[in-house]
């Protein structure tokens, strides 16, 4: 068998929720298998080893993510310029020369766009490169891959998907929790990132208008929440461990996953807090997104409305 590297963020504390937890998965899974090439906090020592090892191999096998979250590519400084202007060409040789196996964890440039963040201009140009080369790629949804697949004329063949899972509920007491959730309302969760922009605010008016039932917030970013003076059915508890979260919203009723659907990157996103709810037992209300969608029409998990 040919030897075989893994280039990804270092993984030194374990599992963490979202998109590092799918990292962690598929490093887990070969780590025994390959050599493990982390993209570590000394951001130019990371990039000089990882293409010394891109430049210097045959016939080995490259598992990498893309994006290569970590690697110092911004243009904002000389030499971080010059290591971006290298790792096209650098990346085309290398992939004729060996077996490449992409994860495709996200795709910058749309997602800043629908997320109306910053992004790194040169992501435009790497993406492009990305698909034309003779690799193997992962998508982490099936929407993705089929815009992918039509935007860059891309065999089939040569893609395949692994969404985010979930781990089995614990054994945790529930008794802790249990002060969280009003038993004679439904009790709705929303488990994720709680920064404004994400929706939130609209979830937070429109539960204030509904006494009748209970919403509990549950995530980081949420601290201009608990700055605001919320309806009493309304419950901001803020970040909490892993598995403490999925104790949590196993008591709860209906995971709200509130996602734009006049946004793009929503559409061929999956989302995490998906497989967060149905490994904690609840069923979900989703907005109308394309890839929940299609992933409810074939296992019925939960309701999707505009």
């Amino acid at each position: 068998m040919n030897h075989s590297f893994y280039i990804g963020r270092e993984h030194t504390d374990g599992i963490k929720e979202g998109g590092t937890a799918r990292d962690f998965a598929l490093y887990s899974a070969v780590k025994d298998k390959s050599e493990y090439i982390p993209i570590t906090g000394n951001r130019i020592t990371s990039v000089l080893r990882i293409y010394y090892f891109l430049l210097s191999r045959r016939r080995a096998t490259f598992i990498l993510h893309y994006p290569l979250s970590g690697l110092a590519l911004s243009d904002r400084h000389l030499i971080t310029k010059f290591f971006r202007k290298l790792l096209i060409p650098i990346l085309k040789y290398a992939s004729t020369k060996n077996t490449f196996i992409i994860d495709v964890a996200d795709l910058p440039v749309e997602q800043a766009v629908d997320l109306g963040i910053e992004g790194e201009p040169c992501y435009k140009e790497l993406e492009k490169a990305v698909f034309s080369l003779n690799a193997f790629y992962i998508f982490s949804s099936f929407s993705m891959r089929e815009y992918v697949l039509k935007l860059y004329s891309l065999e089939r063949s040569r893609t395949e998907v692994c969404i985010n899972g979930g781990h089995e509920l614990s054994d945790l007491s529930v008794e802790k929790y249990q002060q969280y959730v009003d038993p004679s309302k439904i009790n709705y969760v929303y488990a994720g990132t709680l920064n404004k922009g994400r929706q939130i605010e609209d979830l937070i008016e429109l539960f204030s208008r509904h006494p009748e039932v209970q919403l509990i917030l549950l995530g980081e970013g949420g601290l201009w929440i608990s700055e605001q003076d919320i309806s009493p059915n309304i419950t901001y508890i803020g970040a909490l461990e892993e598995k403490e979260a999925h104790v949590l919203v196993s008591l709860c009723d209906v995971g709200i996953i509130p996602y734009d659907a006049g946004k793009f990157y929503y559409n061929i996103a999956y989302p995490s807090k998906l497989s967060f709810y149905i490994t904690a037992g609840i069923t979900f209300l989703s907005t109308d997104v394309t890839e929940v969608e299609r992933i409810n029409q074939q296992y019925g998990f939960g309701i999707t409305e505009p």
